[in-house]
């Protein structure tokens, strides 16, 4: 990846998805930290994704290795976030700069008050803590359009 992004001289970020077994690997690790040091011009462009059940079921891992990650300069994305899986104190704790709202929630959300007020609640949440929210797989038009008038930062289609 960082070949692309090194001969294509792209800038926008790319999100580097990483499983629970990968991050509690100590050799993964030590790799991960020679390549950032390596490359630190690059790694504000990665963003480490992880989901919000993983994280959730390995909290503890999850916590060290997203410090591990602020400290060389990463950046963290909680994908399909949704409240079963992860509070607003988790939320908190983690401090990563992109939610990734799950599926579910933006479907239909132009017709569900309910989700909705959620995703108005996740909103405010993310000015507060200053973390960016998206949604994924947004398919309607009316869905995007109140996406956007709730102000979300970003909505993949």
């Amino acid at each position: 990846m960082l070949n692309h992004i090194l001969s294509t001289l792209i800038s926008h970020a790319i999100a580097v998805n990483l499983s629970t077994s990968t991050i509690k690997n100590s050799r993964f690790r030590l790799w991960l930290k020679k390549l950032i040091k390596k490359n630190q011009f690059v790694t504000k462009q990665l963003v480490f994704s992880f989901s919000a059940y993983a994280v959730a079921k390995n909290l503890d891992t999850y916590l060290d290795f997203i410090d591990v990650l602020y400290q060389w300069g990463g950046r963290v994305m909680i994908k399909r976030f949704e409240t079963q899986s992860m509070s607003p104190d988790v939320t908190k704790k983690l401090n990563p700069d992109f939610i990734m709202i799950a599926r579910y929630i933006g479907d239909g959300i132009s017709l569900s008050k309910q989700k909705y007020e959620f995703v108005q609640s996740m909103q405010e949440l993310g000015g507060l803590l200053d973390i960016a929210v998206h949604a994924e797989n947004v398919q309607g038009d009316n869905d995007c359009y109140s996406f956007k008038a709730i102000g979300i930062a970003g909505v993949c289609r």
